[in-house]
C-alpha cells in the first residue's frame, strides 16, 4: 500500500483549486490548504507534513520571510517555492537559504509538479541521512575519546588504590585479632577493593574490561543499593521495591546489573518529572517458554531460552510513551531528551544481550512505563562462591624478588608484603633500572614483579632481555588495567602470573606461592 504523502500549500484560493486539479486522485497526496503563514503555522501544530508548497506570488508571501518562518517551525520540512518566473534572483536566494525547489506556476504541469514534490521530499530525506550519520561520527568520536580518559583515569585510580589497600591489609596482618583498630582498617580495605570495582566499571566503559561473571541475586543486589537509589531520584518521587524473597541466581556482572537497575530508574524519576509520582522496582521469576513476558501490548526485544527467568522491572507514573516512541528506544542514538545521565537504553540493551537476557516496555502516554530485564536463571547445582584470598599464615618463602614499578609507593607496598613471608625484594622504578637490577643479581632472583607500563624500557622489552639472561625466571605481571588489556597490550605468552591492582596481601602472597612452588 502506497503512503499517503501529506502537502501543506500555503496559497490563495483560486490557486489552491488550480493545483489541486493538476493532482489526479488516483496519486497519494493529501493536501491541506492555507491562505495565510499564520493559518499554515496553525496546521503544523495540528499535524507532521511531509512537503509545503509556499507561493511567493501572494503579497504578504513574497520574499525570504515566509520560508524561513516555516524553516523554524520545522526545520526538517522540505517546502517548494511557487514563483511567478520573473525573479529569478528571489528562487536562487530561496534554495541557499534551503528551500528544495522552484516552481514557475505559469509552466506548471502534473507531471513536474509530482515530480518535483517526490524529489523534494527524497533530497530532504538524504540531507536528514547525511546530518545523522554526521552526528553519529561525531558521537562515537566522543565516545571514543571519553573511554580513552576513562581508561587512563581508571589504570592511574587502580595504582592509587593499590598503595591503600596493600597497606591497610598490613596493618591488619601486624594487629593481634582483638585489636580496636581492626574493624576500622578492615573497612578501608573494603573501601579500597570496592573502588577497584569503580575503577574496573570504567575499564568495561573504555572497552578495556572484562565482565566479572559470578552468581548474582537480584533481589539482595537492589536491596544493598537501594539508598543510592532513593537518593538518586526526584524528591516528588516515591520509590517502593518489591522483591522476591528467594529468587533463583543469574550469571552475571554484579557491575553492569547495577548499572542497568540504575539508569531505568534515572530514566523513571526523568520520566516523573516536577510532579509527584511512584517508582516501583520488582524481581520475580517467570517461566519462559516464548519471548518473555508473553503478554501482547509489551514491546519485546531479545529472546529468553526456554526454562526458569529472573527479572527485574521497574514501573513509573510518568508521563508514558507513544508506541511508536517506544519502538525507536533502542537505537543508538535516539533520545526524546538530553540531561547527561543514564547509559542511554541502547547501552543498557547491549548489557542485557550480552547476558542472554531481553528487556520488555509497556507504556502509553499519560498512563507511565514499565520496563522489564529478564535472564535465564543460573540452573544448575549451586557450588559454594570463591572464598577471599587466603595463605597459611605459616607459609614462609626463600629467594629474591625484583619488583619493577614506576609507582613508589606500590613498590614500598609489594616489598613490605613480600617481605613479610620471607624473601629479600630487589627494587627498580622503570626498565633501564630494572634490566640493570637484573643483570647484576640474576643469579640470586628467584621471581619478578613486573608492572605493565613503564618509562624506560617497556614490559615486553624488559622480560625479553631478563628471559635471554635466564630463560626460565617466573614473572608475575601486574596492572591497574584488566588481565585480557594487559595481555592484549603485552604479547610475550609466557609470564607466569597476572595480578590487577589493587590487590589484597593475600593474594599477592598467593600469587608467589604458586609461581615458586608449582611447577611452571
Amino acid at each position: 500500500m502506497t503512503e499517503t504523502i501529506h502537502t501543506l500549500v500555503i496559497t490563495d484560493a483560486k490557486n489552491f483549486v488550480r493545483l489541486s486539479s493538476q493532482i489526479p486522485p488516483s496519486q497519494p497526496f493529501h493536501l491541506s490548504h492555507a491562505e495565510t503563514l499564520e493559518h499554515g503555522l496553525e496546521l503544523m501544530t495540528r499535524r507532521c507534513f511531509d512537503v509545503g508548497l509556499l507561493d511567493v506570488t501572494q503579497p504578504s508571501l513574497s520574499g525570504l520571510h515566509a520560508l524561513r518562518t516555516l524553516q523554524q517551525r520545522d526545520p526538517d520540512l522540505p517546502i517548494i517555492l511557487l514563483t511567478n518566473g520573473h525573479d529569478e534572483q528571489l528562487a536562487l536566494q530561496a534554495v541557499q537559504a534551503g528551500a528544495q525547489d522552484s516552481l514557475d506556476q505559469g509552466q506548471l504541469t502534473e507531471a513536474l509538479l509530482i515530480k518535483a514534490i517526490r524529489y523534494a521530499i527524497e533530497r530532504k530525506k538524504g540531507e536528514l541521512e547525511r546530518r545523522r550519520l554526521e552526528a553519529q561520527i561525531q558521537y562515537a568520536q566522543k565516545l571514543e575519546s571519553l573511554g580513552v580518559l576513562a581508561g587512563g583515569i581508571a589504570h592511574d585510580f587502580n595504582n592509587l588504590l593499590m598503595t591503600i589497600v596493600a597497606r591497610a591489609g598490613l596493618a591488619l596482618r601486624a594487629l593481634p585479632p582483638d585489636a580496636p583498630g581492626r574493624e576500622h582498617l578492615k573497612h578501608i580495605e573494603k573501601a579500597g577493593l570496592r573502588g577497584g570495582d569503580l575503577a574496573n566499571q570504567m575499564l568495561t566503559y573504555a572497552g578495556r574490561g572484562k565482565p566479572a561473571i559470578q552468581a548474582v541475586n537480584v533481589s539482595k543486589l537492589i536491596e544493598h543499593m537501594s539508598h543510592l537509589l532513593q537518593i538518586s531520584i526526584s524528591k516528588r518521587a516515591t520509590l517502593t521495591l518489591e522483591l522476591a524473597s528467594h529468587p533463583p541466581t543469574i550469571q552475571a556482572d554484579p557491575a553492569q546489573i547495577r548499572q542497568v537497575v540504575m539508569n531505568l530508574v534515572t530514566n523513571a524519576s526523568e520520566a516523573i518529572n516536577d510532579h509527584n509520582g511512584q517508582i516501583t522496582v520488582a524481581t520475580g521469576t517467570t517461566l519462559a517458554t516464548t519471548d518473555e513476558p508473553t503478554v501482547p501490548d509489551w514491546y519485546v526485544v531479545g529472546h529468553l531460552p526456554p526454562g526458569t527467568g529472573v527479572y527485574i522491572e521497574v514501573r513509573d507514573t510518568g508521563c508514558g510513551m507513544s508506541a511508536e516512541t517506544v519502538s525507536k528506544i533502542f537505537d543508538p542514538f535516539f533520545t526524546t531528551k538530553f540531561t547527561g545521565r543514564g547509559l542511554g537504553l541502547a547501552a543498557l540493551l547491549g548489557i542485557v544481550r550480552a547476558h542472554s537476557g531481553t528487556v520488555a516496555v509497556k507504556s502509553q502516554p499519560g498512563t507511565g512505563t514499565a520496563v522489564r530485564v529478564t535472564f535465564p536463571s543460573l540452573e544448575r547445582v549451586k557450588t559454594a562462591p570463591p572464598a577471599s584470598p587466603t595463605i597459611q599464615q605459616e607459609w614462609r618463602a626463600q629467594g629474591t624478588v625484583l619488583v619493577v614499578d614506576d609507582e613508589e609507593d606500590v613498590r614500598v607496598a609489594s616489598q613490605l608484603i613480600l617481605e613479610e613471608i620471607g624473601l629479600q625484594v630487589l627494587t627498580a622504578n622503570d626498565g633501564h633500572a630494572g634490566l640493570h637490577t637484573f643483570q647484576k643479581h640474576h643469579e640470586v632472583i628467584t621471581a619478578v614483579l613486573l608492572d605493565l607500563t613503564m618509562p624506560g624500557l617497556t614490559s615486553e622489552q624488559l622480560s625479553t632481555e631478563m628471559r635471554r639472561i635466564k630463560p626460565h625466571v617466573p614473572i608475575i605481571l601486574s596492572s591497574g588495567y584488566t588481565e585480557e588489556e594487559a595481555l592484549r597490550r603485552f604479547s610475550r605468552a609466557d609470564v607466569n602470573g597476572f595480578i590487577q591492582k589493587p590487590y589484597q596481601v593475600e593474594a599477592l602472597i598467593e600469587k608467589v606461592r604458586q609461581v615458586l612452588t608449582i611447577p611452571q
